[in-house]
């Protein structure tokens, strides 16, 4: 091979850089702080937004499968992964951080974000696992890590929205719902899923979420599924399990 050079993005040192389509998210580890730049023309970047990172000194990025969420990680002792809303890059939000093993100096050095992770879990515990995603991008990751990990007999992929109520009666949906249409947040998609469950479900069957703890879900659940109790929560989300009544 032999690359030719078309373009650069260097105000900042970059230490670690993501790209999907025509969109660079840069990792700039001396400054703290991440960059998402427009590279639809590599000859003339565009910048579109900054973020600093919770410990300010910005190792990598990696984007998740549907585009609207970041991972970063900052090379510090005691550092944390961000994670953030990016769905406009102007207005970048930071949702959550996550740190490993508070005060033993722990350096999470790298974040990847992986698809299909707990279809791969399920159906390593012995369950037959529907799994859809309205990105393409999605199923064929999913496609690719059930396949790798030993389970493709026993993962069907999709590319679908909601639930699936055509088929037999099931006995567990899980989600991480989305908020969003596009860059617009909206609920709608995240109220089909929760209509779609109770839909599928079989009397008993669960349907296990989790989401932002401000967004209207838990009582939804309730009102439609069922009795609901709260798993897990953080300040910032809820994990839930509703059973059908």
């Amino acid at each position: 091979m032999n690359p030719v050079e078309i373009g650069e993005y260097d105000p900042y040192y970059c230490h670690d850089s993501f790209a999907r389509g025509d969109t660079l998210y840069a990792a700039h580890i001396y400054d703290g702080f991440f960059s998402i730049v427009d590279v639809s023309d590599p000859a003339a970047p565009v910048l579109l937004g900054t973020k600093n990172t919770p410990s300010d000194f910005t190792h990598n990025t990696w984007l998740d499968s549907s585009g609207d969420y970041l991972f970063t990680t900052d090379e510090r002792t005691n550092a944390y992964v961000g994670a953030y809303d990016v769905s406009d890059p102007t207005d970048i939000q930071l949702l959550d951080q996550l740190q490993t093993n508070p005060g033993s100096d722990a350096i999470i050095h790298n974040t990847y974000w992986l698809n299909a992770v707990l279809a791969v879990l399920l159906a390593r515990q012995g369950w037959r696992v529907v799994a859809s995603d309205v990105s393409q991008a999605a199923v064929r990751a999913t496609l690719a890590t059930a396949a790798a990990n030993g389970v493709a007999d026993r993962v069907e992929v999709g590319r679908w929205a909601g639930v699936r109520t055509e088929a037999h009666p099931v006995d567990l949906v899980v989600s991480n719902p989305p908020f969003h249409r596009g860059a617009a947040k909206d609920s709608a998609a995240a109220f089909e899923i929760v209509d779609g469950a109770s839909a599928a479900l079989a009397p008993g069957g669960e349907l296990r979420l989790v989401f932002n703890a401000h967004l209207p879900y838990l009582p939804y659940a309730r009102r439609v599924v069922g009795p609901t109790r709260i798993l897990a929560r953080t300040r910032d989300y809820l994990v839930t399990c509703s059973t059908r009544s």
